[in-house]
């Protein structure tokens, strides 16, 4: 006969492994520690309710089939308490890890606020009072009191912590709750047919939805899960004030201890928990809104790759590109080059603003004089379009971990543009794609590590392949937007050394690229890959410098980027602009998530460097 560790064998723990090892790649060091504090609460909670339950004779169990007890409670249903923790947990990070988090604290005012907090809190407490009063031993009401009480107690304080931000992604929680209770529900099913344990009718109401499953069964299973489901929403929640609002508990540039990071967070978690959200600037959501907008028309690439970095992380990113977008269209977009040193004046003027409460110490180390930079929003509210300012307010909030440096980088390739510097060799590409990518490329390392609390011993040798990653990124575009850059802007990167005939002529002050054969535009396209192929086999290898819980998107990223030059070289003719098809991305990400072993490709990349 069926006993309840065959249960977890056959039934619960397999689709938990399985979700486990789907979430693996995308599970950060929050998340794991979120997993931990809530598989300890469940546990520390629910065993004295149910050694209650359990002495008092609402259920029971088949002697035979369990292992042993530990008071009146199976060793087994100590171990389903941890499960179905995780279980639940990772199905709710599944489902709403696909939006930022932060979005959902966009503000209520105050009175919707306190009426979707307080409102569902005095249901609630009705709901308690009401299991109290029928949770009494050896009536039919007994069990269905004594879960009432157990279940809505956790949930006023939930809800207390995060309820107008559940109601605001009410779907993806319906979903987190729903599906694994039907679920357990089957489980269960099978389990009381099978006499592993068994409800008691003298302390049930006996009224069966489905045959041999009891009420209180199915709303045992939909109130634990909706408990896990809150709780994780409840980590969630706080996480993201701290993103968006506040600066992270760990000094920037320092190594955390496991240990450092758990009691961090959880006393992050604490003292952010119960803010409510409406007393913040609404500004900042909106302003992180606008950056997805920008992201989302820019870069379908880099916007698919983002999505599996973690939440926090994806955010800045999102902030950062954005910024780069947007600072680089307010240059291009205007016709003459007086306007456009104006706009470059603009963004240095905001830089140098931003950065007036640092002293440099050396390359990228530095202090901070004060708490904060000044600066004079009122003249870029006049000075900026709406988008443009959003994207300087949202960069204004996460630069206090970033080092200035390559911000003045990226200008220095603004400038580079509006002098109509040409490129004239090869060395010219990779000085222009340093500029505008490599600069880049930093920042970003800043936002993995600092987010992800890892900083090697030496930074030195993580940021320069970090910045050969981002000259691959740029070559690989340049190599597909030879057509696009002649016919929209007059520009062309490819270098002169290449040319046969007066071809750059034909890419900048005449816009026709069609002048030049597809034949030779392939090969000049080409010529520039090989040049971005050595250098990703030369930086690859140090992905696993990074937070590991960063390194496989950014494997993603990078492979995605080659995959374009890849299908630059299969077509037969140079288009006009080569897009990666969708449904190779998903594979290229499928790959880099699940199939590449990270520290074999370290290993084949230093063997290829040798």
């Amino acid at each position: 006969m069926l006993t309840y560790l065959q249960v977890h064998i056959y039934y619960t723990l397999p689709p938990t492994i399985l979700l486990y090892l789907l979430m693996r790649p995308l599970i950060g060091s929050f998340d794991k520690i979120k997993m931990m504090v809530l598989c300890v609460m469940a546990v520390l909670y629910t065993t004295p309710w149910d050694n209650y339950i359990i002495y008092n004779k609402a259920w029971w169990y088949r002697k035979d089939a369990v292992i042993g007890t530990i008071g009146y409670v199976p060793i087994e249903e100590y171990l389903f308490f941890v499960i179905q923790t995780i279980h639940t947990t990772l199905w709710t990070s599944l489902c709403s890890r696909w939006t930022l988090h932060s979005l959902h604290l966009k503000n209520y005012n105050r009175p919707k606020f306190h009426l979707i907090r307080y409102g569902v809190i005095a249901i609630s407490l009705v709901f308690i009072v009401a299991g109290y009063r029928h949770a009494i031993p050896a009536t039919k009401p007994f069990y269905l009191g004594c879960m009432t009480c157990w279940v809505f107690v956790v949930v006023t304080l939930l809800w207390y912590m995060s309820g107008p931000y559940i109601v605001k992604r009410y779907k993806a929680t319906l979903i987190s709750i729903l599906v694994p209770s039907i679920y357990l529900c089957y489980v269960d099913l099978i389990a009381l047919r099978a006499r592993v344990w068994h409800i008691n009718e003298a302390t049930s109401l006996e009224i069966f939805p489905i045959e041999d499953l009891p009420l209180e069964e199915i709303l045992f299973f939909f109130f634990s899960n909706m408990i896990v489901a809150l709780g994780s929403h409840a980590f969630d929640k706080s996480k993201a004030v701290v993103d968006t609002y506040f600066e992270e508990p760990f000094p920037i540039g320092s190594n955390v201890s496991g240990l450092q990071r758990f009691f961090g967070y959880l006393k992050m978690i604490i003292e952010r928990s119960v803010c409510d959200e409406y007393k913040f600037d609404p500004t900042a959501i909106t302003d992180l809104e606008t950056c997805i907008v920008v992201l989302d028309k820019a870069s379908k690439s880099f916007s698919m790759a983002a999505n599996f970095f973690p939440n926090d992380i994806k955010q800045d990113l999102t902030i950062l590109y954005a910024f780069c977008r947007v600072t680089d269209d307010m240059v291009d977009n205007e016709h003459s080059i007086e306007l456009k040193k104006e706009r470059i004046r603009v963004i240095v003027e905001f830089l140098d603003q931003l950065f007036s409460n640092r002293t440099i110490k050396s390359e990228y180390c530095w202090e901070r004089n004060g708490s904060s930079p000044k600066i004079d929003w009122k003249y870029f509210e006049e000075t900026l379009t709406k988008e443009q300012l959003s994207s300087f307010r949202a960069i204004a909030r996460i630069s206090y971990y970033m080092p200035s440096e390559p911000f003045y980088e990226l200008v220095e390739g603004y400038k580079w543009d509006i002098d109509g510097r040409p490129v004239l060799h090869e060395n010219d590409l990779i000085e222009y794609s340093k500029y505008v990518a490599s600069s880049v490329a930093t920042l970003c390392t800043f936002v993995f590590c600092h987010k992800g609390y890892k900083w090697p011993d030496t930074i030195g040798p993580m940021l320069e392949n970090a910045r050969k990653m981002g000259l691959v990124l740029q070559i690989c575009n340049i190599s597909r937007d030879i057509i696009v850059d002649s016919e929209t802007l007059g520009r062309c990167y490819v270098p002169s050394t290449y040319f046969e005939n007066d071809e750059r002529n034909c890419l900048v002050n005449e816009r026709n690229p069609k002048k030049i054969p597809n034949v030779q535009l392939k090969k000049y396209a080409e010529k520039m890959l090989d040049i971005a192929d050595n250098l990703a086999n030369e930086a690859m290898g140090s992905i696993n410098l990074l937070p590991s819980e960063c390194q496989r998107a950014v494997l993603s990223s990078l492979e995605i980027y080659q995959g374009i030059g890849k299908l630059i070289r299969r077509n037969a003719h140079y288009e006009h602009r080569t897009f990666l098809p969708k449904f190779d991305k998903i594979c290229i990400v499928f790959k880099c998530l699940y199939f590449t072993s990270m520290s074999s490709l370290c290993e084949r990349n230093k063997t290829k460097k040798a």
